[in-house]
């Protein structure tokens, strides 16, 4: 039997990949939603994206040095837009990606982390 844990599942094809680049963006619903920030580990733009985050969503909860979760009532471009992963202020050599849950998870992970969703979910009633 094979158990993942959550940041394996949301993680780790990020830190497998090469070189593939794609600039995509969903237009959902800009009510408040949870989104999880999954970020290609590179020396020199990871700590940038890292500032911005904890700058930008004090509230976040970070998975791994690699991937966090963040409540917010933006749109996932807006995000990547705010972190320096898209745009004109995009940090160089960042790479990433920034996913809007859609109540549907699972996974084995730190209480920790269930407890910040639950909280992120409450927030959105």
């Amino acid at each position: 039997m094979l158990l993942l844990t959550l940041r394996q599942l949301m993680c780790y094809f990020l830190s497998q990949r090469g070189d593939h680049h794609h600039t995509g963006d969903s237009k959902m619903d800009a009510s408040r939603s949870t989104f999880v920030i999954t970020l290609r580990p590179r020396r020199e733009s990871i700590q940038k994206i890292q500032q911005r985050i904890k700058a930008e969503y004090p509230d976040h909860f970070k998975i791994s040095d690699y991937c966090y979760l963040v409540s917010s009532n933006e749109i996932s471009r807006d995000i990547a837009l705010r972190i320096g992963l898209k745009g004109k202020d995009r940090i160089e050599d960042s790479l990433g990606i920034v996913f809007r849950l859609n109540g549907a998870y699972s996974g084995y992970y730190y209480k920790s982390a269930w407890e910040w969703i639950k909280q992120a979910e409450r927030e959105l009633v």
